[in-house]
């Protein structure tokens, strides 16, 4: 499981750089590379960096599921550092 944006390698979170859904492949970047994506790209149709599938802009959202792995991960290393 990637906890990292595969755009630009930073550590997702629940605050700025949430892992956003982007296409029906369930490909996640973070929020401000998404930004970017969709800023840098004036035409209607969007293709996901990773699969070329297309990004329904008005179906992006966080994909909470890959939150609520990284929350997991956090308090497992947490645990195992307190041992």
């Amino acid at each position: 499981v990637e906890l990292e944006c595969f755009m630009c390698m930073g550590e997702f979170d629940d605050g700025d750089y949430a892992p956003m859904m982007m296409c029906m492949n369930q490909h996640s970047c973070c929020a401000p590379c998404l930004q970017e994506l969709l800023k840098n790209d004036s035409s209607k149709q969007v293709a996901c960096p990773h699969c070329g599938s297309p990004v329904i802009r008005k179906a992006v959202t966080k994909n909470r599921l890959l939150l609520t792995i990284f929350d997991l991960v956090k308090e497992y290393k947490k645990r195992v550092t307190q041992l």
